[in-house]
């Protein structure tokens, strides 16, 4: 029998803690709907009510009837190409190739207009995007305003036209053509407006701000599908990051009653070499390059993967906490994070009416149970309740073991998604079968995003502007570089962690450096000229010669 808890009871968002709700989410997804916030600053527009559902014939008859005003040509009569090439290219889809379920979600995200033809219901993100618009916002740039004109490039807002001196892929132009007709000025909705919050972690966030900027030096040398793989890669695994740094963080903010000294005035940055060197809640986690999950190396991966992983519990009691907290205080819809503070000073100050509060939502929680079902749920929580806590201790407690199942269940999910778990572009491999459990490992398309970032280095332009060059870098440079900045272990050998281990470890991670070079020769970033040390370097697969970073 499950406890019955009012809305209030359980309400676990919080989106000045993490803006998203824990669902399965589709990164194709949350860049459809960041878009939407790039272009009008943080203001969703509103949705136009009975325009009848998206399908591919829909793309057709558009482009169809460009052609009639004369704007293109060759699709008339040709109406079965026209249909596979919107289909591969050009169309977002859930269930491809699955012609019972199968459903247009929108256009491509590729263009910054590519969200005026979707299906909402389909096109759902669960809010990540605010997160990940919240997150650019920590940026000391305008960097949302150099997204909006790397993702908006080949129209122009003041002519309401193409822009012909931008030229633009064949996709996006097909994309741009369907949309052209539909480009009058949207209103933002007042009803959907969102106005982003601080970052509890705000160098978590200014460090994918900056890894993002630096991604915008290849705006010209990248097609830019490829560009926006390596965006969509970037931002699940820092959202993901962000999360892990969370379940660390928020427990220990509850356990001691306020916000870490180092917290309160964060410096890390994504500039420094060390970005979190000094930050009390690093996130540090062992990844395999390799693919046997069999090996040395793949259970260390394992270990760490299942140690935060099992953070996620402290992260929903701490959740709870501080949304209860700032229930107290009337402070539900909590903007500041001074709203924070007083919720952290009020759990750890408690009081005469801190406690009386508790004990009536306490008492309120089993007063409409029926006699037949109060017995059996009180024996299930008498473990709590025989704890002998403060009143406001038990009452999360009680929430926390009735919701504790559906949100670790959730939050996995979330961060699956987000790791992009059994994928070219994931940070997460699950194994197929219980024997072997998820571990962190280092995909193909996500190391290759890695790479082109730790190749670029800063410069200072004569005007005081900063310049970005691509130059070789050592791989064991580089095997810091993502220890220092992302807490990606490679090589353990050396570090505090591992000063006691044995000769099995050492030779995992031996062989996992072997493992990480084998993986850069492939995807072409590294050729073995010399067992010299100094001929262990990656080289850039596009050269940037001191170019402005947008």
């Amino acid at each position: 029998m499950a406890l019955k808890l009012t809305k209030p009871d359980q309400e676990f968002r919080n989106p000045l803690l993490f803006a998203g709700d824990a669902k399965t989410i589709d990164l194709e997804r949350v860049l459809l709907n960041l878009f939407m916030l790039i272009k009008y600053h943080g203001v969703r527009p509103a949705a136009k009510v009975g325009r009848k559902p998206v399908t591919i014939e829909t793309f057709i008859k558009h482009l169809v009837k460009r052609e009639a005003d004369g704007v293109v040509k060759g699709f008339a009569g040709n109406e079965d190409k026209l249909r596979w090439w919107v289909t591969a290219n050009l169309v977002d889809l859930v269930n491809r190739g699955n012609p019972e379920k199968e459903a247009v979600v929108s256009l491509r995200a590729i263009h910054l207009n590519s969200y005026k033809y979707r299906n909402p219901k389909h096109a759902r993100d669960y809010n990540v995007s605010e997160q990940v618009y919240s997150m650019l916002q920590e940026s000391h740039v305008d960097l949302v305003g150099k997204l909006r004109d790397f993702l908006g490039r080949g129209w122009n807002d003041l002519t309401n036209a193409l822009d012909p001196g931008d030229a633009v892929d064949l996709d996006t132009l097909g994309i741009l053509r369907i949309v052209e007709k539909e480009m009058a000025k949207e209103q933002p909705s007042g009803d959907h407006t969102f106005k982003p919050r601080p970052c509890v972690c705000p160098g978590q966030a200014r460090v994918f701000a900056d890894d993002v900027r630096k991604l915008l030096v290849y705006q010209r040398a990248v097609p830019r599908h490829v560009l926006l793989e390596y965006l969509r890669t970037l931002i699940g695994m820092h959202v993901g990051l962000y999360l892990l740094k969370l379940f660390k963080m928020l427990p220990d903010w509850v356990k001691q009653g306020e916000r870490h000294p180092q917290c309160r005035d964060c410096s890390a940055n994504g500039e420094m070499e060390q970005p979190f060197h000094n930050c009390p809640y690093q996130v540090q986690f062992v990844v395999d390059c390799g693919n046997d999950p069999s090996s040395d190396m793949a259970k260390l991966a394992d270990e760490d993967a299942t140690f935060y992983y099992a953070r996620i519990h402290d992260y929903i009691r701490a959740t709870f906490a501080i949304n209860m907290a700032l229930q107290f205080l009337s402070k539900s819809d909590a903007q500041r994070l001074q709203d924070i503070d007083e919720a952290l000073a009020a759990i750890n100050k408690g009081g005469v009416d801190w406690n009386s509060y508790f004990k009536i939502r306490k008492q309120n929680l089993f007063a409409n149970l029926k006699d037949s079902d109060q017995e059996e749920i009180i024996d299930v929580f008498k473990p709590i309740l025989d704890l002998q806590l403060s009143e406001f201790d038990t009452f999360v407690e009680v929430v926390t073991q009735a919701r504790a199942s559906f949100h670790y269940r959730y939050h996995r999910e979330l961060l699956d998604s987000l790791f992009q778990s059994n994928r070219e572009t994931g940070l997460i491999w699950l194994g197929r079968s219980r024997k072997y459990r998820r571990r962190f490992w280092l995909s193909s398309r996500l190391l290759e995003t890695l790479v082109q970032l730790s190749v670029l280095r800063p410069h200072q332009g004569g005007n005081g502007e900063s310049l970005f060059s691509s130059e070789p870098i050592l791989i064991d440079s580089f095997v810091h570089w993502l220890e220092n900045r992302y807490g990606i272990v490679i090589n353990g050998v050396g570090s505090d962690r591992f000063s006691s281990s044995g000769i099995v470890v050492h030779k995992a991670f031996k062989s996992n450096i072997l493992r990480l070079k084998e993986r850069l020769r492939e995807i072409g970033f590294f050729n073995v000229l010399s067992d010299a040390y100094i001929m262990q370097r990656i080289r850039p697969r596009y050269q940037i010669e001191k170019q402005q970073e947008a």
